[in-house]
């Protein structure tokens, strides 16, 4: 049974990315509210760890089953020039 197989793995997967996009963007708008001072470790990790994280899980929720597609259809492509 591959990973793709187990059933409600992928709901697990989707549950974790919202409630990560979720936290990270109720952080974000506390940044707005009460702006961290210059130059504070809160500061760094909102502007270099967390708002680019929070782009990245964005966009994967979004374009996950154009992406589950591709990599299905490559999977077959390798599977089949093996077999041939």
């Amino acid at each position: 049974m591959t990973s793709s197989t187990v059933p409600g793995r992928a709901k697990r997967v989707r549950d974790g990315q919202r409630a990560f996009h979720i936290v990270v963007g109720m952080m974000l708008v506390a940044s707005v509210y009460v702006p961290p001072e210059p130059g504070s470790v809160m500061r760094a990790a909102l502007q270099w760890v967390i708002a680019p994280a929070a782009v990245i899980v964005g966009v994967l929720m979004w374009q996950w089953p154009t992406l589950r597609r591709l990599m299905r259809r490559s999977r077959s492509r390798a599977t089949a020039g093996r077999l041939g």
